[in-house]
This record gives structure tokens, C-alpha cells and sequence, in this order.
């Protein structure tokens, strides 16, 4: 892994010289719209999160969140799946989710968190 950022964490996962993944964090709470959600907590979000098409559905993407894990050792890391294929990801790691409050149904996107 590589860190490129300042304000943000832009972190590359390489092998074999090539890039094979990238993230975006940054230091931020969860959003106020989810229930039970623990709103208290800081943590890292992740802005972005992609594994190059080529090497997708291999583990590389469940070892790259591993790997971020353990760089943000303590500290919860937190995600909205913006699709169906996100919400699948996400949920695959085992990490927490939080579903959107009744009155905020238009905004649809699940929020996880990492245990």
C-alpha cells in the first residue's frame, strides 16, 4: 500500500508494479440518518474504494480493506454502498449495517461500519 495524500488518505494497493486497487479516506462521523448508528464514534470514511476490473470477485478487494484495517488499527472505518454491488461487498466483510431512518428514505444508501 501507498499513501499519496494530505487532507485525505489516497491509498493504492499494488502487486507485480501495477496499481490494483485505490481508496480515499478521510477523518469524519457517520451521518445523523441512520438507525441505531453510533453517532458519537470518529473514524475514517471511505470517499472511494475500487479494484481494478480485471482482478474484481479474486479477494483483492477483501484483502485490500483487510489491509486498510490493519494500517487504521482502533480506529472504525465506515462506508455507504452507493449500489447493489456495494451493498453486497460491504456486507461480505461482515461489518456492521445501519439502514436509513424511515423519514429519510430518499437517500437509500446503507451505512457499514467496521467492527
Amino acid at each position: 500500500m501507498e499513501d499519496l495524500g494530505d487532507e485525505f488518505d489516497f491509498i493504492q494497493l499494488r502487486g507485480g508494479g501495477e496499481i490494483l486497487g485505490r481508496a480515499m479516506l478521510s477523518d469524519a462521523q457517520p451521518g445523523d440518518q441512520y438507525v441505531d448508528a453510533p453517532l458519537e464514534i470518529w473514524g475514517k470514511k471511505i470517499w472511494f474504494f475500487e479494484i481494478r476490473q480485471d482482478r474484481q470477485r479474486r479477494g483483492y478487494g477483501s484483502e485490500f480493506i483487510r489491509m486498510l484495517c490493519e494500517r487504521y488499527c482502533g480506529i472504525p472505518l465506515f462506508a455507504y454502498a452507493s449500489d447493489d454491488d456495494a451493498t453486497g461487498f460491504w456486507a461480505s466483510l461482515r461489518w456492521n449495517r445501519y439502514d436509513v431512518i424511515e423519514s429519510e428514505r430518499h437517500w437509500s444508501s446503507p451505512l457499514f461500519i467496521s467492527k
